[in-house]
């Protein structure tokens, strides 16, 4: 019989392959069946195919394939340096390119797991259909190469889908997501790349004076996701687009005296995008830049330094376009909050300050709700 993947080869000794499908019980949205018991006997060598789910659906996160290779005389594991297994199916009709399975030395079997990891002995997810699958095991030891099919059906279950009105929508309030990963040390090398934490772009030196003090994420495109980068650099503000593009040249947002402290990032003008911010730092001052590089506003000489800023909803309009910042008036003595507030979104005015002086600088300023309005 020439199966898919098989070589040439013969050798004495009776041997066995095994082929096992199994699966763990997690509840994905896709059940798994294999169909059929099957038994063959070619010469001295016998083929058997099974696994526990012949009679059942079993609902499964992912599949597990097993091949048990073995000597029949002794019962021993065919394995080693020399002896392989190789999975495949034929879900579009051609057999797919080989996988190579790994030897499991506690259950002495190949194994491969469906769950589209990008780990070692992971392979892609089974796709939904009735299609075959095979494993054929090769070696070097004077056994016989031997492959194994069976046919599988993978198939959805049903689902649904609830659509609500979410009456308590405010709008223009951000959302924040937060998700926790972690990796074993198992990624092959189908995943460099992959991982999260990998490197995508570097940028060279855009800082000599090694004074770049900000960096943030907005949406330089107006496409309603922030993957843009905007970083201080002495007396420059430089962005990047995704790929590490320069945003616009030198002469951008170059209106900054000296070094940028901090940058907020907001919809100023109310268009649905967050493509405008607002920048504080050693030039005494709060300059608020959008997208296109223009300088939309600047709060003119505060003092000494302003230290930090916070977007927040001050004048209860429900938009969050205005901000207050921490600053110095005189150095090392008299520090303010400054409150600032828009109509329009081009133009910001100072429409409270902080009756109480601090003496230590402001380095981080924050709102809350503290008269539960």
């Amino acid at each position: 019989m020439n199966l898919p993947g098989e070589k040439a080869g013969g050798g004495e000794g009776l041997w066995r392959l095994t082929l096992i499908l199994g699966v763990l019980f997690f509840g994905l949205a896709y059940t798994v069946l294999v169909t059929g018991l099957g038994s063959v006997q070619s010469g001295e060598t016998n083929l058997t195919v099974w696994d526990d789910s012949d009679s059942q659906i079993v609902y499964a996160n992912y599949s597990v394939i097993y091949a048990n290779y073995t000597n029949a005389t002794s019962g021993n594991s065919i394995n080693g340096s020399n002896v392989w297994c190789e999975f495949r199916h034929n879900k579009t009709g051609l057999w797919t390119s080989a996988v190579n399975m790994s030897f499991n030395p506690s259950t002495l079997q190949y194994e491969i797991i469906a769950d589209g990891k990008y780990l070692t002995n992971h392979t892609t997810t089974m796709p939904i259909g009735i299609y075959s699958l095979n494993v054929s095991c090769f070696n070097d030891l004077s056994y016989a190469n031997v492959s194994a099919t069976d046919l599988i059906n993978v198939s959805s279950y049903s689902t649904a889908l609830a659509i609500e009105n979410d009456t308590g929508k405010v709008v223009n309030e951000q959302t924040y997501f937060y998700a926790n990963y972690s990796k074993d040390g198992g990624f092959g090398i189908a995943g460099l790349g992959s991982e999260i934490g990998q490197v995508v772009w570097n940028s060279s030196d855009m800082d000599a004076a090694d004074t770049s003090n900000a960096i943030t994420y907005f949406d330089c495109e107006n496409k309603g996701k922030k993957d843009c980068v905007i970083m201080s650099a002495t007396t420059t503000l430089v962005g990047f687009y995704s790929n590490g593009t320069r945003i616009g040249d030198a002469t951008w947002w170059d209106e900054l005296n000296d070094d940028g402290y901090e940058i907020e990032v907001f919809d100023a003008d109310n268009d649905g995008y967050f493509n405008e911010f607002v920048v504080v730092g050693a030039d005494d001052r709060a300059r608020v830049f959008n997208e296109t590089g223009a300088e939309v506003w600047n709060s003119g000489d505060l003092g000494t330094a302003v230290y930090s800023v916070v977007i927040a909803d001050l004048d209860n309009d429900g938009i969050k376009d205005d901000f207050a910042v921490g600053m110095e008036i005189s150095y090392g003595s008299v520090q303010k909050i400054m409150a600032y507030n828009t109509s329009d979104g081009t133009t910001w005015i100072n429409f409270w300050n902080s009756s109480n002086e601090f003496s230590s600088r402001i380095y981080e300023v924050v709102v809350g709700d503290f008269d539960r309005d």
